[in-house]
C-alpha cells in the first residue's frame, strides 16, 4: 500500500487585538524614529549617528510588526497528523505531532460534539483554525512528546479522506468526499 500524504497551509486572520497591537508598533515606530531624527539633528556632533539610529529603530519595529503574522501548516501522513507554526513566513516550529495510533476522536466542531472537545484534562490545546467563526474540526489523542492533546484544525478533503481510510473507528462523522476528486 502506498503512503497517503496531504499537507495545507493556513493563514491565521488577525484579531481585533492583534491589529490594536500592529497599530500601537506602528504608531510607536514613527514615533521614536522622529524622535531620534530630531534630537540627533539638534547637535552637530551626534549628527553622524541619526540615520543608524533611526533605520535601527525602523528595523526593530518592522520585526515586531510581523512577529503576529501566523500561519499553520497541517501535515497528515497514513492518519498521523503535525502542525507546524510558522511565524512571519521565517520561522517554523513544530507545534503538536499525534500518531494515527494515538488518535482518540476526530469530529467536527458542532454543537453535537462541541462537549467532548471541552471536557477532560489536556496537557495542551492547539487552536489552529484560520479565525474563530470557520468551519473546523477538533481532535484528540496523545502526543508524540507525551501528554493528551486537543487540536482545533481545518482539514481539507483530501485530508478526511485519509484520516477515513486510516482511523475510521475514530471518526463518529464521516463527510460525503468524492474520491475521483481526491485522488
Amino acid at each position: 500500500m502506498h503512503d497517503m500524504y496531504s499537507e495545507k497551509l493556513v493563514r491565521r486572520k488577525p484579531s481585533s487585538k492583534i491589529i490594536a497591537i500592529k497599530a500601537a508598533i506602528a504608531t510607536a515606530t514613527m514615533f521614536l524614529a522622529y524622535l531620534a531624527f530630531y534630537i540627533l539633528c539638534s547637535s552637530l556632533q551626534l549628527i553622524g549617528f541619526m540615520p543608524i539610529a533611526v533605520a535601527a529603530i525602523i528595523f526593530v519595529g518592522w520585526k515586531a510588526f510581523t512577529y503576529f503574522n501566523a500561519e499553520f501548516e497541517y501535515t497528515v501522513t497514513n492518519g498521523s497528523l503535525d502542525v507546524d507554526k510558522i511565524v512571519a513566513k521565517k520561522s517554523r516550529k513544530r507545534l503538536v505531532s499525534v500518531p494515527a495510533k494515538n488518535i482518540e476522536l476526530l469530529a467536527p466542531y458542532t454543537d453535537e460534539y462541541r462537549s467532548r472537545y471541552e471536557n477532560g484534562s489536556f496537557k495542551e490545546t492547539v487552536d489552529a483554525r484560520e479565525s474563530e467563526t470557520s468551519e473546523s474540526w477538533f481532535l484528540i489523542g496523545d502526543s508524540s512528546k507525551g501528554g493528551r492533546v486537543r487540536i482545533l484544525f481545518e482539514p481539507s478533503e483530501r485530508m478526511l479522506y485519509i484520516f477515513e481510510k486510516n482511523i475510521p473507528l475514530k471518526m463518529p462523522v464521516r463527510p460525503e468526499i468524492d474520491e475521483q476528486y481526491i485522488l
